[in-house]
């Protein structure tokens, strides 16, 4: 069956790919493009058992957000797939289960340090798409953190796919959070980052400890780099021209705030980072 996921998504053309490899299992041997399942806790249970999903609190996290929430309503057949879905704007897909979980999975360090210090912390989702890794992020970041101590917040350039993430956060039970300000949907682009953030002296409350890029760039966007919080922070992107040869890319910056470091971490293949709105739903 996996070879027939990878085979229809990379026919899409816009759709993400990856070479992530996975670990040993003690029982059947998973890894990516092979995790679906018939319900969001097989898909999950199987992302572990591959040694995708490695933390037992992405494992929670990720359990608790029910994929089929955030997939369109003729793709719900398809909510469980190890793959990716379209979402009905152009070039806007819900990544393939196996990239949240290690998305997530490296956004963790930056989060615990924010605990062990007894500090509230911040993620920013950019090209949110429909909420998923909103959710399972704010419920990440709730557990180390405490409650009222985290903040999510998501861009996302097609306003109607704002709005329809955020009804999908309502149903998935978070609507206190969004009326207290929690989780926080944007429309606008993404390479200018948050309202009221992007410049390279941004405050203190402007800072985030971690930073996901769900769509590629050809280069780190720098006004969202300069969101990263120094010292801690993790951003994660996907770097490379599009439909060329990507690279999932890890970037770190300095204690002092001057200086990022960045760290290829495994081939893949996503969708632009797109510049201009564009409000067409495809046919």
């Amino acid at each position: 069956m996996w070879t027939g996921l990878r085979r229809r998504c990379q026919a899409l053309g816009l759709c993400l790919t990856s070479t992530l490899m996975a670990g040993p299992t003690r029982a059947r041997a998973f890894s990516p493009w092979q995790c679906s399942g018939a319900s969001n806790e097989e898909l999950v249970r199987n992302l572990a058992a591959g040694h995708i999903v490695k933390t037992e609190i992405v494992e929670r996290s990720m359990l608790a957000t029910d994929r089929a929430l955030f997939v369109p309503e003729e793709q719900k057949a398809h909510s469980y797939e190890d793959s990716p879905q379209f979402l009905g704007f152009p070039q806007a897909t819900i990544s393939a289960p196996h990239m949240h979980a290690a998305a997530l999975e490296y956004i963790v360090p930056s989060l615990e340090a924010r605990a062990a210090a007894g500090a509230p912390c911040r993620v920013l989702d950019v090209g949110s798409g429909s909420g998923y890794l909103l959710a399972a992020a704010y419920r990440l970041g709730t557990e180390l953190c405490g409650h009222g101590n985290c903040q999510v917040v998501g861009i996302e350039i097609h306003e109607g796919l704002a709005a329809a993430s955020v009804a999908n956060l309502i149903a998935d039970g978070l609507s206190a959070e969004i009326d207290a300000g929690a989780i926080r949907v944007e429309a606008g682009n993404a390479w200018d980052g948050p309202a009221g953030g992007g410049a390279a002296d941004a405050e203190e409350d402007q800072l985030f400890d971690a930073i996901h890029i769900g769509a590629s760039a050809p280069q780190v966007p720098e006004k969202l780099a300069a969101l990263l919080r120094p010292g801690t922070g993790t951003l994660v992107v996907p770097l490379g021209p599009e439909r060329g040869a990507q690279q999932l890319v890890r970037v770190r910056r300095s204690e002092d705030g001057r200086d990022f470091t960045t760290e290829n971490l495994f081939g893949v293949r996503y969708v632009p980072l797109v510049k201009q709105r564009r409000q067409q739903r495809r046919p």
